[in-house]
């Protein structure tokens, strides 16, 4: 997880171990709950997620999820345009 401020500046970031492994969708999934989470005990909002899961992101969008998170935005990126996180979470594969 990555946070930038307006001017997408790097502000801070975090990782999470997933215990057992899980298929990629459900770690993104789980990934955007605990981002959601985060960015709650931070007492950050309105926030801008983004995420190179199309399949999360679509489901995020439901009608059924959207409701409870009004003051979140969730969109898709494509991987290469989300570089410092991609960077970050090969990184933590390493330790």
């Amino acid at each position: 997880m990555c946070i930038r401020n307006e001017t997408c500046t790097f502000m801070v970031a975090k990782s999470e171990w997933f215990s057992p492994m899980c298929d990629v969708h459900i770690g993104e999934a789980r990934g955007l709950l605990s981002s959601l989470g985060w960015v709650h005990e931070l007492e950050l909002g309105p926030v801008n997620f983004e995420l190179d899961s199309k399949r999360v992101v679509d489901r995020f969008l439901s009608p059924n999820m959207i409701q409870y998170y009004e003051n979140s935005n969730v969109e898709f990126v494509r991987k290469h345009a989300n570089e410092v996180v991609d960077k970050l979470a090969s990184l933590s594969t390493n330790f």
